[in-house]
Formats: C-alpha cells, sequence, structure tokens
C-alpha cells in the first residue's frame, strides 16, 4: 500500500504512460466550460429567495435567503427575518 507522497510520486512517474495506455482524452475545461449545477432556490415571496440544501442524512438545511435589493433594504430585510423565522423554518426544514 502506498502512502500519500509515495502515490503521488507514481502517479508522477506514470501519468502518461496510464493516459496512452487507457487512451483517456484530455478535457480542456476552457474550451468547453462545465455547467454549474442549479441551487434549489425557491421564491417564498416576491423579492425573497430561500436556497435549502438536503443532507445525506435526510434532513434539510437552510444555506441561504436572498433579498431583492429593489425591495427590500436592511432594516427591512431584518424586521422581515425576525417576522418569519419561525415560519421559513417550520415550513422547508
Amino acid at each position: 500500500m502506498f502512502n500519500k507522497s509515495q502515490a503521488q510520486r507514481w502517479w508522477a512517474e506514470n501519468y502518461e504512460k496510464v493516459m496512452g495506455l487507457y487512451n483517456v482524452q484530455r478535457f480542456d475545461q476552457e474550451a468547453v466550460p462545465l455547467p454549474t449545477p442549479p441551487r434549489p432556490e425557491d421564491e417564498d415571496e416576491p423579492g425573497v429567495y430561500i436556497t435549502i440544501r438536503a443532507l445525506t442524512d435526510g434532513n434539510r438545511e437552510l444555506r441561504r435567503i436572498r433579498f431583492s435589493r429593489e425591495m427590500f433594504g436592511e432594516m427591512q430585510t431584518r424586521v422581515w427575518w425576525e417576522e418569519n423565522k419561525a415560519r421559513i423554518q417550520e415550513q422547508y426544514l
């Protein structure tokens, strides 16, 4: 069994051989950018966007709440959160 440094050294020495032996095509990310996975974002009410993440144990996690700057100022977001925190946690988590 290799330790980490031995494995890195082996890979550095054998990279080209493995790539040729298994006919691995190199992928140029700049030529074809990979798509970004969509985030499950829900519009709770106009101007309030909630991002939820599913955890491996089946639970859900509130990742982010985003407010439209056109509809909410900083104080309005704080007031909205205090008024809606319990409902959001109950509804989404």
